[in-house]
């Protein structure tokens, strides 16, 4: 069982970004617009750095992935309103409104990264008696999953970062 820091993983940091940027955005859009799209846009911002962090608090790292799932999904939702408000020519702030497409692509690319990890690290689990057997000897140089996912996000390898056992149970990077 596993539990991540969500603060740490700068996909949920990049994330809280958005959704800032959504609410700056539109608060210039017109007030009929308030429980329409505003509130649609502000509600699916909102949900990708939330389901993360709901994500990142779960047991398994299969239970992460069905939250990276969600979060994906939000943010698809946040980029056809996007879409939208621009057609309406409700986006007032044409600079504001390409720093988050551009935003939403960059989340798009890490949260498929994350989910990529995830499935990889879930496809590679050991029995529970295999990880207690494991967990029972000290391996200080193996890498925590949590150092890996921070490593993608970084642009460096977890392997600079500490040296993978030759015997852990994922070594195939």
């Amino acid at each position: 069982m596993r539990r991540h820091n969500f603060k740490e993983l700068k996909v949920w940091q990049k994330g809280v970004e958005l959704a800032t940027e959504v609410y700056a955005l539109t608060s210039d859009f017109p007030d009929a617009e308030r429980f329409g799209l505003t509130a649609q846009m502000r509600r699916a911002a909102v949900s990708v750095p939330s389901n993360i962090a709901e994500g990142a608090g779960r047991n398994t790292d299969k239970s992460f992935q069905q939250f990276i799932s969600v979060a994906l999904g939000s943010l698809n939702e946040l980029e056809t309103q996007l879409v939208i408000a621009d057609r309406l020519g409700l986006c007032i702030n044409r600079a504001a409104h390409h720093r988050i497409i551009d935003h939403t692509e960059q989340l798009g690319k890490m949260l498929n990264q994350l989910m990529k990890r995830l499935h990889t690290h879930s496809s590679n689990t050991v029995s529970d008696t295999e990880t207690s057997y494991m967990l029972s000897y000290s391996y200080p140089d193996i890498v925590p999953l949590s150092l890996q996912v921070q490593a993608i996000y970084e642009g460096t390898s977890s392997l600079s970062m500490k040296q993978s056992h030759p015997y852990s149970h994922d070594n195939r990077r």
